[in-house]
């Protein structure tokens, strides 16, 4: 009798082409998502499962036993972990958003647009020679990338835009600093991948099927109509970046022989590097900072899948508002700007990448509009450093800035397809 073993078992995920539910029957797995297409997940672990509420019998019987339990509603829910890595989890956030995903400059600019390009290694800043890059569709927050500069060493790089200043925005701050160059007047200016929000309005409804592979076993589970209920993400001072989704659904289908696996050819799994710590940018309040040592980030939205009659599927999986909240351990410093922040009940900005390796490899960017400090826990202990440990609450963006857009969050994934 062979035994599982967790390096065999495999994760696939598929997208249904249409994220309704009928409320009172369930898809049919032999057309829906259907065997073909997919794609392999990346994970650590794993613990996705069914569930199922259960009733035991009150009755008072002479011979002081139980003597009836039944099983009544189902779901299946759980959470599935991995190491962060571009373009692995963008399905997965975009579906969290509910939004429709795509690049911040679909068509890209040059100098018809822009005029020309220079650039200033000390400011950190390109500034263009005409047009408005807000008006034009660029956002704080975005990744951009150049080609045929006459500074080789400006393009291919993924600068993470900072900021916008001068005359009709034209200057833009950028994250790593640029090669010194003079006025370029040929060029092109793209944002590659993909970037989603939370948005206002249009709210994309998704759902997918995720299985459970063992092909020790050659025994597949199919769990069916998921939604995705959630994510984490958590940077630590040292180490890699680790990423995990919360789904819930509708149930579980046990497939074996012939039927397994469900999903006859899924893509490949990606193969971006994963992200640590040691590459990218943290900035907080507009300024970037070097004694944050660990930081959190969290998306929830309050999943029901209630129980009806004559049933024992839920007739839908119901998501609740998104509520991005998270936490930072910083080191404390004189600046005490931080806990100036928290006292004077003040908003602030976080804005940070986190990078697959050098200048020109896949970044990540997540940008944080409006927070609220929640505290500035500070507990003196040992010889050395002191840290701070500060809650936040992430708020929708009211304001009018220029390249601000009205969200809680935006996630732009150069690796996104």
């Amino acid at each position: 009798m062979p035994l599982a073993e967790g390096s065999a078992a495999r994760f696939a995920y598929k997208f249904y082409a249409d994220g309704t539910m009928t409320t009172n029957a369930e898809a049919d797995i032999a057309t829906a998502p259907g065997s073909t297409g997919g794609r392999i997940l990346r994970r650590v672990s794993a613990g996705l499962n069914l569930r199922k509420n259960a009733t035991r019998s009150a009755e008072i019987l002479p011979s002081r036993q139980v003597r009836s339990s039944r099983h009544t509603s189902r779901r299946v829910e759980g959470p599935l972990d991995g190491e962060f890595s571009p373009g692995s989890y963008f399905d997965f956030i975009e579906a969290a958003h509910r939004d429709a995903a795509a690049p911040i400059l679909p068509s890209g600019l040059t100098e018809v647009q822009l005029t020309s390009a220079a650039a200033d290694s000390t400011t950190s800043k390109f500034t263009f020679g005409g047009g408005d890059p807000v008006a034009l569709g660029l956002r704080k927050g975005a990744i951009i990338q150049f080609a045929s500069l006459s500074a080789a060493g400006n393009n291919g790089v993924r600068f993470l835009v900072t900021g916008f200043g001068g005359t009709s925005n034209r200057e833009v701050s950028v994250f790593p600093a640029p090669t010194t160059m003079a006025a370029d007047t040929s060029f092109m200016l793209t944002t590659p991948g993909k970037s989603s929000i939370i948005p206002a309005s249009g709210h994309v409804r998704r759902k997918l099927a995720i299985e459970r592979y063992h092909e020790d076993l050659d025994r597949a589970r199919l769990y069916t109509e998921l939604r995705v209920t959630g994510y984490r993400l958590a940077v630590p001072a040292e180490g890699n970046s680790t990423f995990g989704i919360n789904v819930m659904g509708r149930n579980r289908r046990t497939l074996t022989g012939a039927a397994a696996p469900y999903f006859t050819s899924p893509a490949a799994a990606t193969t971006t590097e994963v992200c640590n710590s040691l590459n990218g940018i943290l900035r907080i309040a507009g300024s970037t900072v070097g004694t944050v040592t660990g930081l959190n980030l969290n998306l929830a939205m309050a999943a029901d899948a209630p129980a009806v009659l004559g049933q024992a599927f839920p007739p839908d999986v119901l998501l609740g508002t998104a509520d991005v909240t998270g936490d930072f351990t910083a080191l404390v410093d004189d600046t005490d700007a931080i806990s100036a922040a928290f006292e004077e009940e003040l908003e602030v900005e976080l804005l940070f990448m986190l990078t697959a390796g050098g200048a020109a490899a896949d970044a990540v960017a997540f940008h944080l509009p409006r927070l609220k400090l929640n505290g500035d826990e500070e507990n003196v202990q040992g010889e050395g450093s002191q840290t701070m440990n500060v809650p936040f609450q992430a708020l929708e963006y009211l304001g009018s800035a220029p390249g601000m857009t009205g969200t809680t969050l935006r996630c732009t994934d150069t690796a996104a397809v």
